[in-house]
């Protein structure tokens, strides 16, 4: 019974893990178009106006606000399923590489964690 509930809860957890990743990476991506558009009005010779890219920089920033938004939306429901986790029994004492950050040691080095229930 705890392997069919435990198969039946992994394609969430991959899921969950696949969409936080996504959202950094969104993140990451608004980050640099906005350094981007600013270096653009920077570069030597492009004679670019203050107000180049000024629309498109106050859009990216409402995209980047609705971005973190929804990021803290995935981290409660990432919450929310671990309630409901609990409830079924699938209470988790280690987590696996495929669905959590990875820890760093103080070398830096990465190491993988194992699924331990």
């Amino acid at each position: 019974m705890r392997k069919e509930r435990m198969a039946a809860a992994e394609p969430i957890a991959r899921d969950i893990g696949q969409i936080e990743t996504s959202l950094n990476h969104s993140l990451l991506h608004i980050g640099s178009l906005l350094t981007n558009i600013a270096k653009a009005r920077l570069a030597p010779g492009t004679r670019f106006g203050l107000d180049i890219g000024m629309e498109a920089s106050n859009r990216l920033s409402i995209a980047l606000t609705t971005t973190l938004a929804a990021y803290q939306q995935i981290v409660d429901v990432h919450a929310a399923l671990a309630v409901d986790r609990s409830k079924v029994g699938l209470d988790i004492v280690g987590w696996g590489p495929e669905y959590c950050p990875r820890a760093l040691t103080d070398n830096q080095e990465s190491i993988s964690l194992r699924l331990v229930v």
